[in-house]
């Protein structure tokens, strides 16, 4: 029994992140522009035992800036990646990873003028890796924004590359 529970108790892990992103635009002058932003938030990992793999979603408050006009502008998201998770569990405090699945997004804020002829909604594709070593989370991803932004100075979706870091409360 104590050794099921322990195999039970390894299944699932909660924990916190934050990363840097750089975002890539292109307006529609063709002009290719790259922006720093930041991403924060919870996220789970919930594995089957033994094979090695599992789904890791995560909710991630993210700020990017886009030129509009010239001009720098802020937008606010909630990201949720729901990404299928395949470890090596080298040895039980050390585990390599890659991960790939959807995301969601949806504005948080667009309070400018023209930053509200953007949609509300975002969804892409992503695909990563990374290495969990005890309870130190770390990972890149690179993101595909599937749906074009609406604005008329913007005519592709970002692309978005991150790097994070993170503390995942169970081992």
């Amino acid at each position: 029994m104590v050794c099921l529970i322990g195999q039970t108790d390894a299944q699932l892990r909660f924990g916190i992140k934050a990363g840097l992103d750089v975002d890539k635009f292109k307006n529609v002058a063709g002009e290719h522009k790259d922006h720093l932003g930041w991403q924060v938030g919870p996220m789970a990992q919930l594995m089957v035992p033994i094979i090695g793999i599992g789904v890791q979603p995560e909710a991630l408050i993210t700020k990017k800036k886009v030129d509009i006009a010239h001009r720098p502008h802020d937008m606010w998201d909630l990201q949720v990646p729901i990404n299928l998770r395949y470890e090596f569990s080298l040895v039980p405090v050390l585990r390599p990873y890659v991960v790939a699945g959807p995301y969601f997004g949806w504005a948080i804020d667009r309070s400018g003028p023209e930053q509200k002829k953007f949609e509300r909604t975002d969804w892409g594709l992503g695909i990563g890796g990374g290495v969990d070593f005890w309870k130190i989370h770390t990972g890149i991803r690179y993101s595909w924004g599937m749906k074009k932004p609406e604005s008329g100075h913007i005519d592709v979706s970002p692309r978005t590359f991150t790097v994070s870091v993170g503390y995942l409360f169970k081992n």
